[in-house]
């Protein structure tokens, strides 16, 4: 007695064509997501940076008020208490000046100092020198104006107080009169930018935007260009 053949059996298996069809169909796919998921991808570290920056800023002014509105410093000044971050690696983040007030510790509190877009092995000093393992960086003038006082600057609105510094720092500082210190392009659309990237020269350039947190505690994405005039880093002026 023969046995009746299973019709699952007969089906025909995909052939080669079909195959490619369905590998071509999902590749397309891929190259049509991958883009949005990119795009998402920086948002999200582009909104991440811009939280680290206004959890900085707060934790300045609120330095500032414990300290009958003295400005916490840089290592311009030498490796002090009031050092703002204690970066080197000598010395214990825990013991920075703002890391009371950031409520972080040890690499939670490195991650607060750091744009989420720049991996830590992409810090390579300037021309080949030591390296700031952070990305963030101080304005210069809360070393240059040793007696400033935080409620004394004028038009904080339009005062930047911390930038997000390009691979090439090499140190906790950024001065708008220091053509090398150059803001980083992480963030945003790209635009024509006057830079010297590793003292490579003054040329212009096509990079994209960085973060940048103001004195009042909000954040913008600004150009390099912006980030050396005067008028928005020096906080002796009105």
């Amino acid at each position: 007695m023969f046995q009746q053949t299973d019709r699952r059996m007969l089906r025909p298996a995909f052939t080669l064509v079909e195959l490619l069809v369905v590998v071509g169909i999902i590749a397309v796919l891929i190259s049509l997501l991958l883009p949005a998921l990119t795009r998402a991808r920086d948002t999200v570290r582009t909104v991440q940076c811009a939280s680290n920056l206004r959890a900085i800023n707060q934790a300045i002014i609120a330095y500032s008020a414990s300290n009958d509105g003295a400005l916490v410093t840089t290592g311009l000044r030498g490796q002090i208490p009031s050092n703002w971050v204690f970066w080197q690696s000598s010395r214990d983040i825990n013991q920075s000046a703002l890391a009371r007030y950031l409520g972080k510790r040890d690499e939670g509190l490195r991650n607060v100092f750091r744009c989420p877009s720049e991996p830590l092995e992409n810090q390579v000093g300037f021309q080949k020198g030591g390296a700031y393992p952070l990305t963030y960086t101080l304005n210069a003038s809360v070393s240059f104006y040793s007696t400033l006082r935080y409620q004394q600057i004028k038009n904080p609105s339009q005062k930047i107080i911390v930038y997000d510094e390009n691979a090439n720092a090499d140190d906790d500082i950024f001065w708008y009169g220091t053509d090398r210190d150059t803001l980083a392009g992480r963030h945003g659309n790209g635009s024509s930018q006057v830079a010297n990237v590793n003292g490579s020269g003054t040329q212009t350039i096509l990079q994209r935007m960085g973060n940048v947190v103001f004195c009042d505690g909000h954040v913008e994405m600004v150009d390099n260009n912006k980030a050396h005039i005067a008028q928005y880093n020096d906080l002796s002026l009105p």
